[in-house]
């Protein structure tokens, strides 16, 4: 459990002297007038990059809910949008969907025969093997650029909207980024 303040209407995390220089995770506001990097230099005098599924990116593919989805949203690549969203049929709770987002992030089960399954996400074998395709292969790319992106993403606190106080993708961000 991690101790907050509030500032300004902002929920700040305190942190020890010690961890002035080291990365946080941030709680992102929808408020008006909320201005991420002013939080984040407040925080620790470092930059924040936004790690929601709408802005920066870097959000988690495996939305919590009952029925989970996964979502993807690549943005423009060689002049197509590449945007699926996929209903799982089972329930998917925070502390699943950051494992299965750290096991996507970290593991190199390339040679196992489902990705999907390899990671852990939950309905995987509910889906059309042509869904699963499709999906492992976008998931596939994406890890490729979070790799390729990491050493620019380094030393920079992530601010995403899950509260403070639960699982959340974002500290798998944080120990992948910063490692």
């Amino acid at each position: 459990m991690r101790e907050t303040e509030t500032v300004g209407g902002t929920e700040l995390m305190q942190i020890s002297p010690v961890q002035r220089t080291t990365p946080v995770r941030l709680h992102l506001s929808r408020e008006k007038g909320f201005d991420l990097q002013a939080v984040s230099r407040a925080t620790n005098d470092l930059p924040a990059i936004a790690v929601t599924r709408i802005q920066g990116g870097w959000g988690n593919f495996l939305c919590v809910g009952d029925p989970g989805r996964i979502w993807i949203d690549r943005g423009m690549h060689h002049g197509l949008r590449v945007k699926i969203e996929a209903n799982l049929k089972v329930p998917v709770t925070p502390g699943v969907s950051v494992a299965a987002h750290r096991a996507w992030l970290t593991d190199t089960a390339a040679s196992s025969p489902s990705l999907g399954v390899a990671w852990g996400i939950p309905g995987w074998r509910l889906l059309n093997p042509k869904v699963q395709t499709v999906i492992e292969r976008e998931l596939w790319l994406l890890r490729q650029d979070a790799h390729l992106f990491r050493p620019a993403l380094r030393n920079h606190n992530v601010a995403c909207s899950c509260d403070l106080n639960e699982p959340c993708h974002g500290d798998t961000l944080l120990e992948f980024f910063n490692d």
